[in-house]
């Protein structure tokens, strides 16, 4: 129980170090955002949305083996009767170079005949276009080479590691803001090239860091068949998996760019960076989360790691909800507030990302559980297909005249489908998971609070008129207080609460005295 309640600290800890660092970056990634489009322009941030997509496509292979990685890693540590981390490290460390060889290959040969060949690209800006897409694959190619250090330090709960390195990250995208800003080169090549530069430093931090903390960074590069044999299995599946979502969203940016232009494409890229900035809200608590999820599975104390699972389910569902409230509605003003200048049809892609974040939020605990159990050959092909069937679906819909934000319906879809389907999937290999419990303590309830969120959000703007900043503010705290509330009553459980109200006495009674 001491254990239990020891995990249980790190895990807050973990999370305020990673909400110091959310805060910071989030502050500083929408001032240079604005700043980006505006000296951009919105044609040519179209450009840097649609091919730098291209890498991201090709980079399913990274992000597939980043959670090979940290599960491998983290079992490894849980494991404490046969760890074999620096085994595990190894291998990891030699697959994602050959993984980095791979993309490489596929990106200067396939991606970069389809970027000059097939992109409605205008004429006059296709040599920046160019040299975009190769500062995108030597940023991807750095990124993959790091994972295995990355994974490393998340495996061993290092979280304010990233609140460190993160504060440096956003001072140097502030610098290049201002480079932009002063630079007579072309901007859209200069940024790009800044953001690799940016990127090769934090990665090289995140590595010396590992090699002076953690002994299996620094042990010797070998290659252990049988550890190989094991990644590479779960690997295949989650590369599956992964390349679903890759295809699925830089898939659905592509048909958007055949039918319409870079402008549009510029409109659903603001939308993927609100919907990357509020995510971060959640995934700041799950990266806390996860190593513990798979440590308990990994230990045999499957009941905790599945209680954990619930909770993790629902909190993210609501500290993602505490940010996607307001925007939801006031999303022309927020933009507008943002951007100034906000691209045709923003607000409405800002929505459907919204609604389709909330949704992912609220089971993705739920993948984190399955994959510790190392079974996900039918979770994988069962995700990819549903991923990938979205992008027929879109382009129909497209082709048929609906308006150009329609390609997010598939999304909100496939999300509320793969809430019931990692539900059921991870019953079926693991006992102690409670559909019930899952059904009416998650999914009802999460249900319950965002209706009644809405309805007071929707009360209080109508209530509440503003013409200013100010008055928009004091909209936006009231929202906010209510909806603090409603969790408190109904999202949360009596135990939990019980919990909550003890640590405020706890706190007030120890000031007082």
């Amino acid at each position: 129980m001491t254990q239990i309640s020891s995990d249980n600290k790190r895990v807050a800890v973990n999370t305020i170090f990673l909400y110091i660092r959310l805060l910071l970056t989030v502050a500083i990634g929408l001032f240079t955002s604005r700043i980006v489009l505006n000296t951009l322009g919105q044609s040519d941030f179209g450009i840097f949305g649609v091919v730098g997509g291209i890498v991201l496509m090709l980079g399913f292979l990274n992000n597939a083996m980043l959670q090979v990685s940290q599960r491998f890693i983290s079992y490894a540590i849980g494991d404490k009767e046969h760890s074999n981390i620096d085994k595990v490290f190894a291998t990891s460390y030699l697959t994602h170079l050959s993984i980095a060889a791979i993309v490489i290959v596929l990106a200067e040969t396939v991606g970069l005949w389809f970027v000059t060949n097939k992109l409605n690209i205008p004429t006059e800006r296709a040599d920046a276009a160019f040299w975009v897409y190769q500062f995108a694959i030597a940023t991807s190619v750095v990124s993959m080479i790091s994972v295995p250090y990355n994974s490393c330090i998340i495996a061993h709960e290092r979280m304010k590691v990233y609140a460190y390195i993160s504060i440096f990250e956003a001072v140097a995208k502030l610098l290049i803001v201002y480079l932009l800003y002063v630079g007579h080169y072309d901007k859209l090549i200069l940024y790009s090239c800044l953001l690799f530069i940016v990127q090769l430093i934090v990665r090289l931090l995140y590595t010396l860091y590992c090699r002076k903390h953690f002994s299996e960074c620094r042990a010797k590069i070998t290659y252990d068949k049988e550890i190989f044999s094991s990644m590479f299995r779960f690997a295949g599946w989650s590369i599956l998996g992964n390349m679903g979502f890759a295809f699925r969203d830089q898939g659905s940016n592509i048909i958007l760019n055949l039918f319409y232009n870079t402008i549009l494409n510029a409109a659903r890229t603001i939308a993927m960076q609100v919907n990357t900035i509020i995510n971060q809200f959640a995934s700041s608590f799950t990266l806390a989360l996860n190593p513990q999820i798979t440590k308990y599975y990994a230990s045999g104390k499957v009941q905790h790691a599945m209680r954990l699972v619930y909770i993790g389910s629902r909190m993210s569902f609501y500290l993602l909800m505490i940010i996607a409230i307001p925007l939801l509605f006031h999303t022309d003003y927020i933009l507008t507030v943002w951007l100034k200048n906000v691209p045709e049809h923003s607000a409405t892609f800002v929505q459907f990302s919204l609604i389709a974040a909330l949704l992912y939020a609220m089971s993705q605990p739920m993948t984190v559980a399955i994959q510790a159990t190392g079974k996900i050959m039918f979770f994988q092909i069962a995700v990819c297909s549903i991923l990938l069937l979205e992008l027929p679906i879109a382009y129909i819909l497209l082709n048929s005249g609906y308006q150009p934000y329609s390609i997010m319906i598939p999304t909100v879809v496939s999300n509320l489908i793969f809430v019931f389907l990692r539900l059921f999937i991870a019953k079926h290999y693991i006992k102690e998971c409670d559909v019930k419990t899952y059904i009416i303590n998650v999914f009802v309830r999460c249900c319950v609070v965002f209706a009644l969120c809405s309805l007071v959000a929707e009360g209080i703007k109508n209530i509440i008129s503003y013409d200013n900043f100010a008055m928009f503010c004091i909209v936006i705290i009231c929202t906010e207080i209510c909806m603090l509330t409603i969790f408190f009553v109904a999202g949360t459980e009596k135990i939990e609460r019980s919990l909550i109200t003890n640590k405020v006495r706890s706190i007030i009674n120890r000031r007082q005295s």
